[in-house]
């Protein structure tokens, strides 16, 4: 049973990424999107989304060690990003901790 919550989890962390990026990306902030303002691009809104994907698979595959890596780095980054997207991903980062514990008590 905890198998199939950690894995619900590690999914909807990911899906909660994806549509924050999406949001993110299109959504107008005063005069500019994040598209128009971003001097990097899409990257600071696939670095989330690519951690929170390898943390989900690794809890899929039952990997405990990389499910912690991934959810850890996606700590660092939701802090070290927290006064501008960072604080969106918090949701993701707490889903995917709470998967890690799921997936440890299995």
């Amino acid at each position: 049973m905890t198998q199939w919550i950690a894995r619900v989890l590690a999914t909807a962390a990911v899906g909660w990424s994806v549509g924050l990026g999406i949001w993110l990306w299109v959504t107008p902030y005063g005069t500019q999107s994040f598209a128009e303002a971003s001097a990097l691009g899409p990257i600071p809104l696939l670095i989330p989304v690519l951690l929170a994907a390898i943390a989900a698979w690794a809890i899929w595959r039952r990997r405990i060690l990389p499910a912690a890596l991934a959810a850890g780095l996606l700590l660092v980054f939701v802090i070290l990003a927290g006064f501008s997207i960072g604080a969106g991903y918090v949701p993701a980062v707490a889903g995917l901790i709470w998967a890690f514990v799921a997936l440890a008590e299995s």
